[in-house]
């Protein structure tokens, strides 16, 4: 175990190695200071954990026992921060949010090849902090990081701001998990131009977006170089009651996905669900042709958005709210992916998850294929996981699984709830063999009762689920129409769709 009590940096020619399995424990803010562990320019950090033994980040007063999850707290200490030297499309260099000491937190440049190190099974917890307004700490930041920087498996839970942010740069990242975030899970902005092929967001009740993808701040969105992420392979989950309440956000407009700035990028094989207010919300665009159309542009990145029409878009709200200026983004499925097991309000105390597809479902319909280079996989679902056990890659890593929160839907459950003990019985008679095969069957049958129970309460949970889901939407139907009444009647001056 390793205690960070300060900001920390790792200078230029310098190297950082942590163990897989290690824990690092950071204190509270002192000074107005959060603590927080920075890469910079030139400098790398080597952090390969495992499944079963990951690298931690988390706060020396964080929950001990990951099964009490009733209550868990949101920023008490920094992040990691990793400042490399690739593009960002304010031309020059910048200093990163939340660094306040002169040139430590330098990024940006012009080599998109530029190595940072690598992210393997790395979780980070209960960070986050605000020095100020747009002045954030994320849980992880890649600022102007390289291609060269190799990133997969990593997870940020119970962050203060947002979860993971790409202030320009061009890395890529494979496997990324970020639960309960209080302001938006995957943040782009200043030119990013990476690839993200896994991604799985859980929304609270009061997160803000699942993405906030942008260009850049300033009026004209045109005149740099444009955000181009390419997401594929990505599953929101979002919160029937989802009501934003960041604390960092400058709106809190209550969609999964916010899209501004004249961002261009490709999303194919995505999967919302528990949309109760908007699916996509796009403001702030610029001159990006922006479409939904199949197949993909081949040509012409970065000036386009394609969202393609084989995303699904599930529950009660609507599916697009575009501001004017941005409209070409239209078609999309609204059927159930049918899900394993997806609570409507997917809290911490939440019984259990199952984000994986149930076989022959939607998640396994009209398949965007993946661009085909060195980095995407090719697939043969929507979201981020197959149906097969093994296709779960929180399992072990991720807090879901240190939380027991991970729900194996049939047979799968059965060997994980037989496998939780070993007996080894020795037999040296008849007598003996008889109660042996009295035990086995005992177990067998034992095994068949938990077995039917899972099932049960499998369908009872997706029973709720619908039963809540119909609710919803009726409850919509009855507004709307009262709107409409009403704005015949010319009490009502006007109403957006």
């Amino acid at each position: 175990m390793v205690f960070l009590n300060c900001q920390t940096f790792v200078a230029s020619g310098v190297t950082l190695t942590i163990q897989k399995g290690t824990t690092i424990k950071a204190s509270g803010s002192t000074n107005g200071k959060a603590p927080v562990l920075v890469i910079q320019q030139g400098g790398k950090i080597n952090a390969v954990g495992t499944a079963d033994e990951p690298i931690t980040f988390t706060s020396a007063v964080a929950p001990a026992e990951y099964k009490d999850v009733s209550k868990h707290p949101y920023g008490l200490w920094g992040g990691l921060i990793i400042c490399g030297k690739a593009p960002i499309n304010t031309r020059g260099t910048k200093i990163v949010e939340g660094i306040e000491e002169g040139g430590k937190g330098t990024y940006g440049g012009n080599d998109p090849t530029d190595n940072s190190g690598t992210l393997q099974y790395v979780r980070v917890w209960h960070g986050g902090a605000v020095i100020g307004k747009d002045n954030e700490i994320n849980g992880i930041t890649f600022a102007g990081v390289g291609k060269g920087t190799k990133v997969s498996h990593i997870e940020v839970a119970f962050n203060a701001d947002d979860g993971v942010e790409f202030f320009g740069g061009t890395v890529d990242v494979k496997y990324m998990s970020v639960m309960y975030a209080e302001d938006d899970a995957i943040d782009t902005d200043e030119g990013y131009q990476g690839r993200i092929q896994f991604a799985f967001v859980v929304l609270g009740k009061n997160s803000h977006h699942g993405t906030e993808m942008d260009s850049k701040e300033e009026k004209d969105a045109n005149d740099q170089t444009r955000s181009f992420p390419q997401l594929y392979n990505a599953l929101f989950v979002s919160h029937l009651q989802h009501s934003p309440e960041s604390r960092m956000s400058d709106d809190l407009i209550p969609a999964v996905m916010r899209l501004r700035e004249g961002t261009g990028g490709e999303f194919g094989n995505i999967i919302m669900t528990n949309v109760v207010n908007v699916g996509i919300h796009q403001d702030k665009c610029a001159g990006e042709i922006r479409t939904s159309n199949l197949p993909r542009p081949e040509f012409g990145r970065p000036g386009y958005l394609w969202f393609s029409q084989n995303n699904i878009i599930y529950g009660p709200g609507m599916a697009f709210q575009l501001n004017p200026g941005c409209g070409g983004i239209s078609n999309i499925i609204r059927d159930d992916p049918n899900l394993g097991s997806i609570p409507s309000e997917p809290d911490p105390t939440m019984l259990a998850i199952d984000p994986r597809p149930l076989p022959n479902g939607a998640a396994f319909e009209n398949i965007d294929q993946v661009p085909q280079d060195d980095f995407f996989e090719d697939v043969t679902f929507k979201g981020a996981f197959g149906s097969e056990e093994s296709g779960n890659w929180l399992q072990k890593f991720s807090f879901l699984s240190v939380a027991d929160k991970l729900y194996y839907s049939g047979t799968p459950e059965v060997k994980r709830v037989v496998q939780k003990e070993t007996v080894t019985v020795t037999s040296t008679s008849k007598e003996q063999d008889d109660s042996l095969a009295a035990i086995i069957g005992g177990i067998v049958g034992f095994v068949a009762l938990v077995g039917i129970i899972c099932s049960a309460y499998m369908f009872y949970q997706r029973a709720l689920i619908k039963r809540q889901y119909d609710r919803l939407v009726s409850d919509f139907q009855r507004s709307q129409m009262e709107m409409e009444m009403s704005s015949r009647t010319g009490s009502v001056a006007g109403a957006t769709v």
